[in-house]
C-alpha cells in the first residue's frame, strides 16, 4: 500500500459522496453505509501504510553501518622476548622452553636446578612422621609442579602464537566498513566468534591460575613443616631435660620459677 493507492480510494470517496448527494433518499441512505465502510477501510489502510513505513526506517537504520573503525583498534597481542642469561650452559634449554616449547621443560628445570642426592638412609625414615621426609617431598613435588606449570607456560605461548592468525581476521572483520561485515546475520556471528575466542582464552587462563595455587599451596607447605619441626624440637627438647632430672616435674614448670 502507498500514497497513490490512498489517494485514489480518497477520489473514490468523493465520487461516492457527490453521487449520494444527488441521489434518491433510499439511494442516499446505502451509499452512507457503504461510504462509511470505505473510511473504515481507508483508515484502516492508513494505518497499514504507517506501520510498513516505519518498518522500512528501522531496516535502513539496521543496514546503516559504521565506515571509521580504525579508531578502535588495540594492542596487547605481542609477548616479549625471553632475555634469560646464558653462562655456562646452565639455561640452555630455558629460553628455548618459554618461547613455546612445552617438551623441554622438564629439561630446563632440571638443568637450572640442584638435584637431590640418592642416600640409602631415606628408606629408614617412617613416612608421615620424619621431617627429613617431609623436606623431601617438598623438593619432589615442587619439582613435579614446576616442571608442569612451566609446560603450561610454554603450550600458553605456543597456542598463542598459533591463534594469532584467527585473532587478526576476527579483529579486521570487526573493524572493516564494508556492507560484507554488516549485515545484522554478520554482526551475530562476529559476536560468536569472539565469544568462542574469549571462552578458549578463559580455559588457558584457568591453566594457569590453576599452576599459582599449585605453587601456593606447595609454599605453604614449606612454612607449615618449618614451624611443625620447631615444634616437634621444643617436644624432645622438654623430654630430654625431662628424663635427666635438671628441672623436676618439667622444663617449662620450671622455668617459670625463674
Amino acid at each position: 500500500m502507498n500514497k497513490k493507492a490512498i489517494y485514489r480510494g480518497a477520489g473514490v470517496a468523493a465520487v461516492l459522496g457527490l453521487g449520494v448527494i444527488l441521489a434518491p433518499q433510499k439511494a442516499k441512505a446505502l451509499f452512507l453505509e457503504d461510504l462509511a465502510v470505505l473510511i473504515q477501510q481507508l483508515t484502516e489502510l492508513r494505518m497499514i501504510y504507517s506501520q510498513q513505513l516505519q518498518q522500512v526506517e528501522m531496516a535502513k537504520q539496521n543496514l546503516q553501518r559504521f565506515t571509521h573503525k580504525g579508531t578502535w583498534l588495540t594492542v596487547g597481542k605481542q609477548v616479549a622476548d625471553q632475555y634469560t642469561l646464558n653462562t655456562v650452559g646452565e639455561t640452555i634449554p630455558w629460553g628455548a622452553m618459554t618461547r613455546g616449547n612445552p617438551a623441554l621443560a622438564q629439561d630446563a628445570w632440571q638443568s637450572a636446578t640442584v638435584a637431590v642426592q640418592n642416600n640409602p638412609l631415606f628408606r629408614n625414615e617412617l613416612v608421615g612422621n620424619s621431617a627429613t621426609l617431609a623436606h623431601l617431598a617438598s623438593v619432589e613435588t615442587i619439582d613435579g609442579a614446576s616442571v608442569h606449570c612451566l609446560a603450561t607456560i610454554a603450550q600458553y605461548r605456543a597456542d598463542t602464537a598459533q591463534n594469532r592468525n584467527a585473532y587478526a581476521s576476527l579483529e579486521n572483520a570487526q573493524l572493516d566498513g564494508t556492507d560484507s561485515t554488516n549485515t545484522e546475520i554478520q554482526q551475530l556471528n562476529l559476536i560468536n566468534a569472539a565469544n568462542a575466542q574469549a571462552a578458549q582464552e578463559r580455559r588457558a587462563q584457568g591453566n594457569i591460575q590453576a599452576c599459582l595455587a599449585e605453587q601456593q599451596t606447595l609454599a605453604n607447605k614449606i612454612q607449615r613443616d618449618a614451624i611443625v619441626q620447631s615444634l616437634n624440637q621444643s617436644r624432645e627438647i622438654q623430654q630430654a631435660f625431662s628424663r635427666s632430672g635438671a628441672f623436676p616435674g618439667g622444663m617449662g614448670k620450671s622455668l617459670m620459677n625463674y
